[in-house]
């Protein structure tokens, strides 16, 4: 068995304004010297933020008198870029362990501000599912079959989840990060994640999870029934993962997907899906800021509403519930 080392740091770096946990932070340890600083050792944050750096004496002793190092931290992002140090704070004479606790600002965080969508990205994303009919009817009958019995969807209402690609964070908080809009200050902020992320995005989501279900007394729309229900969650995440991967759709290391649901009242005629949107139609609209967007209380607040980072969607640009589906195959050329 190895030996392990006789002087150890360890500690954790958080976003300053959410004291979520950083991981992927390359954190350094070096002791300060006269003439040349030695290095003690280095690592990268984990998932939640934490770090643990082991070293002898021989790393920063350079004469007999040298018993304790003089230690400081250097905190670098992914890319080694210098994100923040502790040099000014130097722990002269430190003690065998020594504990370090880093809140850093959002500002230093590359990236901190909110996840910014892939436009092109998610269009060809649509594009490939609509094209191949398997894959399509595969996903809307693998969704359909985990939400059966699990969410309440009113009888006039149906359902479609429209995907939508954004850049894959660096860091954690900026899976919580996005604009906040609202239509009326009296509604709750929304979520920009509010449907079915991917697994390794929902993985990070999870660990800072609250409530396992929802209160069932509770009136809640589809993507909110979703995402407080931890098991059924997972089952969608998963199951739409493993659908693409099974029909080769590959995703760029440097992307993530996020399918959001919008609800509307069920069409008379499969034609009416392709219609221009009507604000009525939709209890939830999805926009590309990327933020769900509320629905408008009329056309004219809906047109004073849009701008270059927001459109709407329509429900052909999903994977709408399998008995629409059918009525769409029936159009299809």
């Amino acid at each position: 068995m190895e030996k392990q080392k006789a002087f150890r740091i360890y500690g954790k770096v958080r976003e300053l304004e959410s004291m979520i946990g950083v991981p992927g932070l390359k954190i350094e340890a070096l002791d300060k010297d006269l003439i040349f600083d030695d290095r003690l050792g280095s690592v990268t944050t984990d998932i939640d933020g934490n770090f643990e750096i082991r070293y002898e004496k021989e790393d920063f002793q350079e004469l007999f008198f040298d018993q304790r190092p003089d230690i400081y931290l250097r905190i670098k992002n992914p890319d080694g870029k210098l994100v923040s140090t502790t040099e000014d704070k130097v722990r002269y004479g430190a003690n065998r362990t020594e504990e370090f606790v880093i809140n850093l600002p959002k500002k230093l965080l590359k990236g901190g501000e909110s996840m910014k969508e892939k436009i092109e990205d998610s269009r060809e994303l649509r594009g490939r599912i609509l094209r191949d009919k398997e894959l399509l009817r595969h996903l809307s009958e693998k969704i359909a079959e985990i939400l059966n019995g699990k969410v309440e969807i009113g009888e006039d209402e149906a359902y479609t989840f429209v995907p939508f690609v954004y850049e894959k964070p660096v860091f954690a908080p900026e899976i919580f990060a996005g604009p906040v809009r609202r239509v009326r200050k009296t509604e709750p902020p929304p979520w920009w994640w509010e449907g079915l992320p991917a697994p390794e995005i929902l993985q990070h989501l999870e660990k800072h999870r609250v409530t396992e279900k929802p209160t069932p007394e509770l009136a809640m729309s589809l993507g909110e029934q979703i995402i407080r229900n931890k098991k059924l969650l997972g089952e969608l995440s998963e199951g739409v993962s493993s659908v693409l991967k099974e029909h080769g759709v590959a995703i760029s290391e440097d992307v993530t997907y996020v399918f959001s649901p919008i609800v509307y009242k069920k069409p008379t005629f499969a034609h009416e899906m392709f219609m221009d949107v009507k604000p009525s139609m939709f209890a939830s609209m999805v926009a590309a800021d990327p933020t769900p967007q509320p629905a408008i209380a009329s056309a004219t607040a809906l047109r004073a509403s849009e701008s270059a980072s927001m459109r709407i969607v329509t429900p052909i640009d999903g994977i709408p519930a399998p008995e629409l589906l059918y009525a769409l195959d029936k159009l299809r050329f």
